[in-house]
């Protein structure tokens, strides 16, 4: 398989299961199943953004969507397994909303907060106010005995903690820049000296678990809203989604 067929059959998964989610006509207007699919959806094209990606050899920019993905995914099955998960959700959202709002009281001149205050009125209002939807939406997350704010108990939460302590914690990494990160993508050591590369030196065989990790978080992502959303007709598109995910594999291993 040439790189363009790999690119290809990448390109032939994202449509697949854009059609897949696209032909459904029974979402329930619900929070959770719209979450589910908005997850799910989201997942997808953040899928076809590496395969866009490895097209023109922009290879950088697939870590931090790589986490991108799996942070979705989390949200994903927790949503499938947990009744009151979108309690999570919406509590962590006024949580930040606060405290964004908070910070326009320590830092009033800073020019990034001047669109908000200059937009919510009085802002301690504002602050009472999401407080108290705050704790009306805290009553329903008794049964969570996890510190929901934190990404690393969510990562637990939904069965896949092994995958938190793993490569996620390598993502992170280089979405952060962390030294090590920034010297594997631009600096080639020699024999007595180190050379320095503008373009990252990273090829596909550097980067082909991400994108394998990447597609198999999309076939799981597919197979648990098919099923919690009691879709029809996931066996239409998951063996054509299959076969291409092993010739892909045959390929990248």
């Amino acid at each position: 398989m040439k790189k363009e067929d790999l690119i290809k059959n990448l390109k032939e998964i994202v449509d697949l299961a854009t059609k897949s989610i696209s032909s459904q006509e029974n979402i329930d207007n619900n929070a959770t199943d719209l979450y589910i699919a908005s997850f799910c959806s989201s997942i997808i094209q953040y899928t076809d953004a590496i395969v866009s990606l490895t097209k023109t050899d922009n290879l950088i920019a697939i870590p931090p969507i790589l986490r991108s993905i799996l942070e979705a995914y989390v949200e994903l099955l927790n949503l499938c397994k947990h009744e009151n998960y979108p309690y999570v959700l919406t509590s962590n959202h006024l949580k930040q909303k606060i405290k964004k709002l908070q910070v326009t009281f320590e830092e009033p001149d800073n020019p990034f907060l001047q669109y908000t205050i200059e937009n919510y009125g009085d802002i301690g209002s504002k602050i009472k106010e999401y407080r108290k939807q705050k704790s009306n939406v805290d009553q329903h997350l008794s049964n969570f005995d996890i510190d929901i704010t934190q990404i690393k108990d969510r990562f637990e939460l939904a069965g896949i903690k092994d995958a938190y302590a793993g490569i996620y914690g390598q993502l992170c990494e280089d979405t952060h820049n962390e030294i090590l990160r920034v010297e594997s993508r631009h600096l080639i050591e020699k024999e007595n000296s180190v050379e320095f590369s503008v373009l990252t030196n990273w090829n596909l065989e550097k980067i082909s678990h991400h994108i394998l990790t990447a597609v198999d978080i999309l076939k799981s992502s597919l197979i648990n809203t098919f099923h919690h959303l009691d879709f029809e007709n996931l066996d239409d598109f998951l063996p054509e989604i299959e076969k291409r995910e092993e010739l892909i594999n045959s390929y990248l291993n």
